[in-house]
């Protein structure tokens, strides 16, 4: 049987659901925590990001993911695979800048996110906001972490991206 990402598609559809409720568990402790509910949405919107948006967006050939993506979510789904297709010229598959634990994650949170974080930026200047929403953030970034944990597992990556049975290179 050949493996063509529905074992992956199983691991992260695993991983959103123990995400789910531990999230609701996390933002229904505002009570508290004042910032909980951050931490809460914020970790599950990670998951969410990392089951849609997989260390396998560096394939040059559309993948089983895109193909999901596309099929479920129609014209947003084609937004995401087209808008993803330069970062597949960008970094070759399963190199160490697109599957290991933390540089590969974020390079693509800031690839997928980079137009929100200047929104953000500039609304905070605009209305002199204080808030940082650190929570939040951190808990995304946590979230979709957790996602490509069991991405690299199932690929038997280490945490740098090296393949623990044999050099990989492209």
């Amino acid at each position: 049987m050949g493996f063509d990402g529905h074992l992956h598609e199983k691991d992260a559809k695993r991983v959103l659901r123990v995400v789910g409720p531990l999230a609701l568990a996390i933002a229904l402790m505002t009570i508290a925590w004042r910032d909980a509910w951050q931490v809460g949405l914020g970790l599950y919107l990670g998951a969410l990001c990392g089951y849609a948006i997989t260390p396998d967006a560096d394939h040059r050939t559309m993948t089983r993911e895109e193909y999901r993506a596309m099929r479920k979510w129609g014209l947003l789904g084609a937004i995401l695979v087209g808008y993803m297709t330069p970062y597949a010229f960008l970094f070759p598959h399963r190199s160490r800048w697109s599957h290991s634990m933390i540089p590969g994650t974020l390079i693509r949170i800031l690839y997928v996110t980079w137009w929100l974080i200047v929104l953000t930026v500039l609304i905070r200047l605009k209305f002199n906001l204080n808030t940082l929403w650190m929570p939040f953030y951190f808990s995304m970034i946590f979230g979709w972490c957790l996602q490509d944990a069991f991405h690299y597992k199932r690929d038997d990556l280490g945490f740098l991206g090296i393949n623990r049975r044999r050099v990989h290179r492209v």
